[in-house]
């Protein structure tokens, strides 16, 4: 079987390198990335029609087992994920982010394993969501779960008899299973699969702690991070891991989940806009892998700060104190080890 992937002007996603990276965990499928940018007409999606006006925009020729998969921000009139006439499925993701925090290629991967399931077939459509990957998604907001836990039930399983199956079809249940192995592994970090795949070919260095703070605090940070790392501590500081020409956001989603801690500044000037986002991101990360986070009072804060609700529950170091030594509390904070 082949799959090549298309997208049109709404959607920003290196068909190469996913195609190229799908072919190398696969087996029994082959994928690729099609040329051109495809032209969906009209504003909504609508099965048969919107299919019957639909062209390839490489006009190639799609034959036996070869599919074609569209994707698109443009919605379906249904409000559904995907549908599929000729060998060719449009894939949409109108209203991805109120359905998820993953990102769009992630569920590109995930469809296409449930289009393979669907062309073998293995098992039936379940009505309800169960995490299965057989979960049609009636209730779209389950395709958050069904990405993270990126299983085919017992169930169908057992209905994928293997003793009675050809070998072309148990190459593709081998390349769904293999599918499904690394959206599950990307989704539960919380990284996009060109993301994680990246990560596991070049081990990116791991960090200690990040030193979240108001811009306007900049020198005192500045001298923390100095500090730190004379005594070995691997610090995230944005000017010195943020590479130019890239958008901050996507990085900074990319690194988050793999620093070990995060240090909450908090001086004179406050809590800054973009900061509150970076502890609201670490208190989740807190909560799912046991994260420290570490409120810090800097030298120049006159008054006891107001520090938000969500970081109340944590014990702050500060460094208006002399005793016991607050720079060795943190250190103790971030590291794990009493100073």
């Amino acid at each position: 079987m082949k799959i090549v992937y298309y997208g049109d002007r709404t959607i920003n996603t290196d068909f190469v390198a996913l195609a190229r990276g799908l072919s190398d965990i696969s087996g029994g499928v082959q994928f690729r990335a099609g040329t051109g940018i495809a032209q969906i007409p009209g504003q909504t999606i609508r099965n048969p029609d919107t299919y019957k006006e639909f062209e390839l925009p490489d006009n190639i020729a799609l034959e036996g087992r070869d599919l074609a998969l569209i994707a698109t921000t443009k919605a379906y009139d249904n409000n559904y994920f995907y549908d599929f006439a000729d060998r060719i499925g449009i894939i949409s993701f109108s209203g991805w982010e109120h359905l998820t925090s993953l990102p769009t290629i992630n569920g590109l991967v995930y469809f296409t394993a449930q289009l393979l399931c669907d062309s073998i077939p293995i098992g039936e459509s379940h009505d309800k969501n169960t995490g299965c990957l057989n979960d049609f998604l009636w209730d779209k907001t389950g395709v958050d779960i069904g990405m993270r836990s990126a299983f085919i039930c017992p169930k169908c399983r057992r209905d994928f008899d293997l003793k009675k199956r050809v070998e072309e079809e148990i190459q593709i249940f081998k390349t769904i299973e293999a599918i499904l192995d690394h959206v599950c592994l990307a989704s539960r970090s919380g990284q996009s699969l060109l993301d994680y795949w990246g990560v596991n070919a070049q081990p990116s260095k791991q960090f200690d702690t990040f030193l979240c703070h108001n811009s306007q605090d900049k020198d005192a940070i500045r001298e923390l991070n100095t500090r730190l790392k004379d005594k070995g501590v691997a610090t995230w500081l944005d000017e010195e891991q943020l590479p130019p020409g890239r958008p901050w956001e996507d990085e900074l989603e990319r690194q988050i989940p793999s620093i070990k801690s995060a240090v909450v500044a908090v001086g004179q000037s406050g809590i800054g806009p973009w900061q509150n986002v970076e502890i609201r991101a670490f208190i989740s990360e807190f909560v799912r892998r046991g994260c420290p986070v570490i409120p810090l009072i800097l030298p120049d804060c006159k008054n006891i700060p107001d520090l938000p609700l969500f970081l109340r529950q944590f014990t702050w170091v500060d460094l208006r104190k002399t005793r016991p030594d607050p720079f060795k509390l943190l250190l103790w904070g971030v590291t794990g080890k009493r100073q």
